[in-house]
């Protein structure tokens, strides 16, 4: 299932570059919102197939909540105040390396500062770019960077796909 995960990954990054880099789309744009649906459901299966597991070597940076079940109901939004004989919560983990989050924390402790917070850019851009209604109904946010262009897929409020392609501002 890993390889069929990557090798479609693989896919829809070949056409969105053919598409938006080349201006040589090899597919029409349904089939390739299908090709994009079917990477988005394969994900989900993926991640639900499988425990989260992380090596000694990473960190997790964040959490976000993507969908809550408790009892027979099933809400995006926190059940706080609600009684239920389970809870189930779908969440988005993303993790770092040690070394790297540790290196950028070194870096703010030395000038004197405390870290509070650390979170994900595409989902703070996106919060500050998108109002409640864009993230509930579906937004896309896509961040064009010098060699990379992350892309975000919001919808109910949360941040649903998150992928980086290597392609960017320089290759332009």
């Amino acid at each position: 299932m890993e390889e069929k995960l990557r090798a479609l990954t693989d896919r829809v990054n070949q056409l969105a570059r053919a598409y938006y880099v080349e201006d040589a789309p090899q597919v029409s744009d349904g089939e390739d919102d299908a090709l994009f649906d079917q990477l988005l459901e394969l994900e989900k299966e993926v991640s639900c197939a499988f425990p989260f597991e992380k090596s000694d070597k990473e960190a997790v940076v964040s959490v976000v909540p993507v969908n809550y079940y408790y009892g027979t109901t099933s809400s995006p939004d926190a059940p706080i105040g609600k009684m239920a004989t389970s809870l189930k919560v779908d969440a988005l983990i993303i993790t770092t390396t040690k070394k790297l989050l540790y290196a950028y924390v070194r870096c703010v402790e030395r000038a004197g500062l405390s870290v509070i917070d650390i979170c994900i850019n595409a989902y703070s851009c996106a919060k500050e770019a998108f109002d409640e209604v864009y993230l509930r109904e579906g937004a896309i946010l896509i961040d064009i960077g010098y060699k990379t262009t992350g892309i975000s897929f919001f919808e109910d409020g949360y941040l649903k796909f998150l992928t980086n392609v290597p392609m960017g501002g320089h290759h332009l």
